[in-house]
C-alpha cells in the first residue's frame, strides 16, 4: 500500500525506489557477512519498501523546489 502511494505521489521516486532499495539492502546484508541465502530474502524485501516514503506527506511547493529551502520551508 505504501509503495502504491508513494507511485501516486511522484512516479521517478517510485522506480527510484524500486531499483535502489534492493541493492543497498543486499550491500548491507553482505557486509553484515549473512548467508547468501539471507541476502537474497533481504535483497527481496528491500524491493517491497520505498525508502523515500516520506516524501508523500511533503508539499509540492517544497518536493519540487528548484533553488535551496529557505529556513521556514526547512521547518515544514
Amino acid at each position: 500500500m505504501l509503495s502504491s502511494a508513494l507511485d501516486i505521489r511522484d512516479k521517478m521516486t517510485h522506480r527510484h525506489a524500486r531499483r535502489v532499495s534492493p541493492r543497498m539492502s543486499a550491500f548491507v546484508a553482505r557486509e553484515l557477512k549473512l548467508s547468501d541465502e539471507n541476502v537474497l530474502v533481504i535483497e527481496h524485501a528491500g524491493s517491497r519498501w520505498p525508502h523515500d516514503i516520506g516524501k508523500i506527506g511533503v508539499g509540492d511547493s517544497i518536493l519540487r523546489k528548484e533553488a535551496a529551502l529557505d529556513v521556514d520551508e526547512w521547518r515544514r
